[in-house]
């Protein structure tokens, strides 16, 4: 068991760095890792019909143009393998990015380029949890247990209980595991950092590398059971 959870703890890897110029152009990178114990896990499982995760970052590289080709220069999106990793990485510019007007972009275009709220001096990186299946949003039938027979010391409760709870268990910290990373460049001086959700307003910690300021966040987290949006709200001096 310590073996699978050390595994599921390191099969993504999301990175975010974000650099901006001297002439208010801001550099972008975005990469997505999944290791290849993973992706033999899914063909194995409910993705093996799909494709699984490595047909969805083709999709994703096939669709990132079409959302950001209104505001990103220079943009490049490839594949990304190795013998222990696939994944998309992408990188573009945004020219002026400090007077643009946000209202005209989508959520969609979030959070790969954060809106900038000038009035307040706020990046605000919008995160939405993927829409699910409607076979996954269908509720499962339930199947009323046999009952037990005479003289018998069996019981009603489900013999699976244990290891459905079980499951729910690693699953949970399997997602918790997932860090997304961003990387804010020198020109980039940050004061604070903290998450909006439903409302409620936490303060997040910052780290610092060098000149530069780095947010790990734990994101299937933050989303919670309920899988409600936030919006990473970074403070600008």
């Amino acid at each position: 068991m310590g073996t699978l959870l050390a595994s599921l703890t390191n099969c993504f890897s999301i990175m975010h760095f974000l650099d901006l110029q001297e002439n208010g152009t801001l550099n972008v990178q975005w990469s997505f890792r999944f290791s290849k114990a993973l992706e033999d896990m899914g063909k194995k499982g409910d993705k093996a019909e799909s494709g699984g995760l490595s047909q969805e970052v083709e999709k994703g590289k096939q669709e990132l143009p079409g959302k950001l080709g209104s505001i990103a220069k220079d943009l490049k999106v490839e594949t990304l393998q190795s013998d222990y990793d696939s994944g998309i990485r992408m990188s573009f510019a945004v020219p002026q990015y400090l007077k643009l007007d946000f209202s005209k972009f989508q959520e969609a275009e979030f959070p790969y380029m954060p809106r900038y709220d000038a009035a307040k001096k706020q990046m605000i990186f919008h995160f939405t949890p993927a829409k699910k299946d409607k076979k996954e949003e269908k509720p499962a039938e339930t199947k009323m247990p046999d009952a037990p027979k005479e003289g018998s010391e069996e019981t009603s409760e489900p013999a699976t209980q244990g290891g459905d709870d079980m499951g729910k268990q690693i699953g949970k910290l399997f997602l918790s595991s997932v860090r997304y990373q961003i990387v804010l460049g020198k020109n980039l001086k940050v004061k604070s950092v903290s998450v909006s959700q439903d409302g409620v307003e936490k303060k997040l910690e910052l780290q610092t590398i060098g000149e530069q300021s780095m947010i790990d966040l734990p994101l299937f987290a933050l989303y919670g059971d309920k899988e409600l949006p936030f919006d990473l709200i970074v403070q600008l001096k």
